[in-house]
């Protein structure tokens, strides 16, 4: 039996905590083993911005101990994961935007190869489709298959009820979402990752090693103000000459700057 993570992002119990009701009985009647969490009950600290998850892993997080990590077990738990968000903004809500910035080492990390992602988002009028493609594409760089969800019109404001036709048409288009999310989760082909996401991959990975050989070093030297000596004009500094001279495909020498090479450089 495969299994489904329901993650509902409102801030509130609202109707789009109804849709993730529906969409959880659809699927039960597909057979799927679905379970479902809120992110508003958990307590999820600000990211810092520290870098600590990048260069040291996860649990160097100081906040490694919070709610993140585990909404973040619960979407490793299951086959496929489903995010429910009201669309805010043309974006999604503080509470799920802080916990995909807190899960931001999974960019350079992915883990959920094999895995299926579906967005649904509901909304008043209009920009849910920007935020249905926005979590689609976030998804894939941590290693989701992506199928396209549904974007549900009906309630302009908090306390409004959808009317009957509303609702009727919203129930239809999570039925054929579900249809999709279940096809794809049943499906053993694996998806062929286009030649950008290789050269995304292969960015994040070295990106990933220089920040964990440099981090060290930072950390080290945190306790002192560093000290940062510049080549002057008029002569060598420390080493370094103040003009040098760099070959040419033409054989020609022309001059550099505080005497480092473009190939130093790069």
């Amino acid at each position: 039996m495969k299994k489904a993570l329901l993650l509902m992002a409102s801030p509130r119990a609202g109707w789009s905590d109804g849709a993730a009701e529906t969409l959880a009985e659809i699927l039960a009647e597909k057979g799927v083993q679905v379970r479902t969490a809120a992110v508003r009950e958990e307590e999820i600290g600000y990211c810092r911005g520290c870098g600590a998850c990048m260069g040291r892993g996860e649990k160097a997080c100081p906040m490694s101990g919070d709610g993140a990590q585990r909404l973040l077990s619960e979407m490793l738990w299951a086959d496929g994961v489903v995010i429910l968000t009201p669309n805010y903004a043309l974006q999604v809500p503080a509470l799920l935007k802080n916990l995909l910035d807190r899960l931001s080492f999974v960019f350079h990390r992915p883990r959920f190869f094999g895995r299926v992602f579906m967005p649904i988002i509901a909304q008043g009028i209009y920009g849910g489709r920007g935020v249905h493609k926005y979590l689609n594409d976030t998804m894939e760089f941590w290693g989701f298959r992506p199928v396209k969800g549904a974007v549900l019109q009906g309630a302009l404001y908090p306390n409004e009820k959808l009317s009957a036709e509303a609702a009727g048409k919203n129930r239809e288009k999570l039925g054929a979402a579900a249809g999709r999310f279940v096809d794809a989760l049943n499906s053993e082909r694996p998806k062929k990752p286009s030649f950008f996401r290789l050269m995304i991959f292969r960015t994040t990975s070295i990106s990933r090693t220089r920040w964990s050989r440099t981090a060290p070093i930072l950390r080290s030297a945190a306790g002192s103000t560093p000290r940062i000596t510049i080549p002057s004009r008029s002569g060598p500094t420390s080493g370094f000459s103040a003009r040098s001279r760099m070959p040419t495909s033409g054989g020609k020498r022309r001059r550099t700057r505080a005497g480092f090479s473009k190939r130093q450089i790069i």
